[in-house]
């Protein structure tokens, strides 16, 4: 860059923080036309204007053209990296502890377990990880998660587990009609609604053929078009929605056109929801439960990780500094 011999600095006010403190911005021209503004607040890049060939300029980089739109939005644009931006021989820190909300798509089986592994060497150093990692690789993979409800004593749906394409075949026509689903997933990706008809041996060697484990099949539950979510922190019932199904669907999840309602649950579903949360040990989790024609409660899953946005949307509920809230309690509790 060629610079002039007497660079051109100039300071102009840029805003003021929500404390008083005048921000200022610094623009240093180059005598090519090149010309970098620069604020006093965070040392941030807020534009950089680059001449072209035909000596046109244009700000080539990201940024706000107020303060307010940095204090609105935390976002780093521009931001100057700090005293270090390499790696420091012998350096560390302390990590109090870890909360898992998520571990990337369930769908991936192989890399969510891989990823509960490693939380499982972070909490073997003694870091506590919440939930622990032990009890979110039950909760995540579907058969060993119904076979602890089964343990539990708690009511689920007619359930086969096979590898066997004939097995699979001879459970549909037992059920009448099944719902097969892949071990790993969420928000119904990837189950089908089957029946004892000419094509079932094919919808089940698509299934295998597309490596999504073995055939697990449970008995479909003729549901008044909606299920029922349970949420469930530190052992507690925080709050229940409905997810209704979408016009002339079976499935309820919002993906398939459902919808989040409030749901004022009896106390007895209450009980078995929170008896399924407590029986895994996860800190924070959802419920799923569906209601058959008379009435009655099975218990369909629970999830691995809970969520925030059916208890937002469905009853007003922030879901999300009550959990922060718990978190911060227990690792107080693990120091002492």
């Amino acid at each position: 860059m060629n610079m002039p011999s007497t660079p051109l600095v100039t300071r102009s006010a840029f805003g003021v923080l929500p404390d008083g403190t005048e921000v200022e911005r610094v623009t240093l021209q180059a005598a090519d036309g090149l010309e970098a503004r620069i604020m006093t607040y965070g040392a941030a890049l807020q534009a950089l204007l680059v001449p072209d060939a035909a000596g046109r300029h244009d700000d080539i980089v990201l940024g706000h053209d107020t303060l307010d739109g940095y204090l609105a939005r935390r976002s780093f644009f521009g931001a100057t990296v700090g005293r270090y931006a390499n790696r420091i021989a012998g350096a560390c820190f302390a990590l109090d502890g870890a909360v898992v909300k998520k571990l990337g798509d369930p769908a991936d089986g192989w890399s969510v377990q891989e990823r509960v592994g490693m939380l499982r060497h972070l909490e073997a150093s003694g870091v506590p990880v919440l939930s622990a990692p032990d009890r979110l690789n039950v909760a995540v993979n579907r058969y060993r998660m119904t076979c602890e409800l089964v343990r539990a004593g708690l009511p689920v749906p007619p359930t086969t587990v096979t590898e066997d394409l004939d097995e699979a075949a001879d459970a549909v026509a037992r059920y009448g009609t099944a719902v097969l689903k892949p071990l790993f997933t969420s928000k119904g990706r990837g189950m089908r609604r089957l029946e004892p008809t000419r094509g079932l041996r094919g919808q089940l060697e698509s299934h295998r053929d597309g490596g999504f484990g073995p055939f697990y099949l449970q008995r479909f539950v003729k549901h008044p078009g909606r299920d029922l979510g349970v949420a469930v922190l530190d052992g507690v019932c925080i709050g229940a929605y409905w997810r209704v199904a979408g016009d002339d669907q079976w499935m309820t999840t919002i993906l398939s056109g459902g919808r989040y309602e409030k749901a004022d649950i009896e106390p007895e579903t209450t009980v078995m929801a929170v008896a399924a949360a407590r029986h895994f040990g996860l800190i924070f989790t959802g419920v799923d439960l569906i209601e058959d024609s008379d009435g009655r409660f099975n218990v369909l899953e629970v999830s691995a990780f809970g969520g925030f946005r059916g208890l937002l949307n469905g009853c007003g509920v922030d879901a999300a500094p009550m959990l922060a809230d718990v978190v911060l309690r227990r690792l107080g509790e693990a120091r002492r």
